[in-house]
């Protein structure tokens, strides 16, 4: 082979060559252009999965932090706190006169501590107590008037309803105590206590006299214990030994109100009694 032969082929090799890069890059332009500026900062949309609609229905979706539930109601505590059931309940009229209002301190604290029966305080108007006797809202008055009050009061004195035990101030005294008669099967005790309870007129008046507000006044309680404690020599002829013991341990634990026992509550300024 000649020199010009072999020009000629190598020639026609790089040629081949060439002609055959060219057409892989006009492929490769085809299939895959260039970007331009304005695709290139241009972001491409993310596909989104498009939820396919169902007849079924949906299934509730699941909560990772459930609702509160209702608390469980706490322990209960003992049904009775207090450690003690009263005997019963016995309940007096009372209105708006010092007198009356000492009086019924000095016979509940002797029926709340000594006896252990629950008092209850009924306020009426002072010629409302027949009316409060009868319909059995109250049980006991310790300043019921036969002759000043009503035609009503003498009528439930006759019918039996309402019985007269006597008086605070003795026999004479037209001030009497009235009682339902029932009080003798419900509260035994207390109504023995009544047909006793008797003392010295002008004792209990100058106590009811100090009733007043002011700085110089006292409460209707506070006479009240004036005379159980100055006056023990009375009350105590009221009342069995028993009962006796169980006021006079009272007083030394230095109880003054009408409620036969008090607890503090945790918490508050004030204590709950019963």
């Amino acid at each position: 082979m000649d020199r010009r032969t072999t020009t000629i082929r190598l020639a026609s090799a790089v040629a081949l060559i060439l002609l055959t890069a060219l057409a892989l890059a006009c492929s490769s332009a085809r299939d895959d252009p260039l970007l331009s500026a304005e695709e290139l900062y241009t972001p491409t949309p993310v596909p989104v999965d498009t939820p396919v609609a169902s007849d079924a229905p949906a299934e509730p979706e699941t909560k990772t932090q459930t609702s509160a539930e209702p608390e469980a109601e706490a322990t209960a505590e003992p049904a009775d706190l207090f450690g003690f059931d009263y005997n019963g309940k016995v309940a007096f009229a009372q209105w708006d006169d010092p007198s009356v209002q000492m009086e019924n301190f000095i016979v509940g604290y002797i029926i709340v501590h000594g006896m252990v029966y629950e008092m209850e305080l009924v306020e009426v108007g002072e010629s409302d107590y027949p009316s409060a006797l009868q319909s059995g809202d109250v049980d006991v008055v310790l300043e019921a008037s036969p002759t000043a009050s009503s035609q009503q009061f003498k009528t439930l004195l006759g019918s039996g309803e309402v019985l007269d035990v006597g008086s605070l101030f003795g026999d004479t005294s037209d001030i009497r105590i009235g009682v339902r008669a029932d009080l003798k099967e419900t509260a035994p005790p207390v109504f023995d206590l009544l047909s006793k309870v008797e003392a010295d007129e002008e004792v209990l008046s100058d106590l009811a006299s100090r009733i007043r507000g002011g700085r110089v006044g006292v409460s209707a309680s506070v006479a009240g214990m004036m005379f159980l404690k100055q006056h023990e020599d009375v009350w105590t002829t009221w009342i069995p030994p028993e009962t006796v013991a169980n006021v006079k341990a009272a007083m030394e634990e230095n109880k003054a109100g009408l409620k036969y026992k008090c607890l503090p509550v945790r918490g508050e300024t004030v204590r709950h009694c019963k």
